[in-house]
């Protein structure tokens, strides 16, 4: 079982073609990730922070802290 993200990110994003763009940033305000999903979107966090997005999306990841 997938567990849902207590950041800010969309369960769903609208119609194909429409996109949102989530900053995910750290305690200390940090940005960790920065992600672009497009088309008809749901996302997870897996363990670890990973954010996946699953059924028919383009997943672009702008930036990661390493």
């Amino acid at each position: 079982m997938h567990s849902t993200s207590v950041l800010p990110l969309p369960t769903t994003v609208g119609a194909a073609g429409e996109s949102a763009t989530v900053h995910n940033e750290d305690a200390a305000g940090r940005l960790v990730q920065s992600l672009t999903f497009t088309g008809i979107t749901t996302v997870v966090l897996q363990p670890g922070g990973f954010a996946v997005a699953t059924r028919e999306t383009s997943v672009r990841h702008l930036r990661t802290r390493e």
